[in-house]
């Protein structure tokens, strides 16, 4: 397309890509742990990578039981969906 004939469509920028290297440094980590552990000990309260760990399983556990209960949520709106048609079918060819 040149630029002096005008369009009548719209024509699309080309999508722009952004990398950003991340980079893994054990040390790094470490010391922000334990300048994490010094600051919570400073200020009276326990600070332990375990107890992270419990709380990651126990926010996993609540998440699947939401999604349990939309799952079963879900099917019981499908049953009554299908119960329906079902229903509305068998009135068609039975009284029409």
């Amino acid at each position: 397309m040149s630029f002096g004939i005008p369009s009548l469509f719209k024509v699309r920028k080309g999508k722009q890509f952004e990398y950003m290297p991340r980079y893994h440094d054990p040390a790094k980590e470490r010391k922000a742990e334990l300048e994490a552990m010094m600051a919570a000990a400073r200020e009276g309260r326990d600070h332990r990578p375990e107890d992270a760990g419990r709380r990651l399983r126990r926010e996993w556990e609540h998440k699947r039981r939401v999604r349990s209960s939309q799952n079963s949520a879900y099917n019981l709106r499908m049953v009554g969906l299908i119960a329906a048609m079902l229903l509305l079918v068998w009135l068609f060819f039975n009284l029409g």
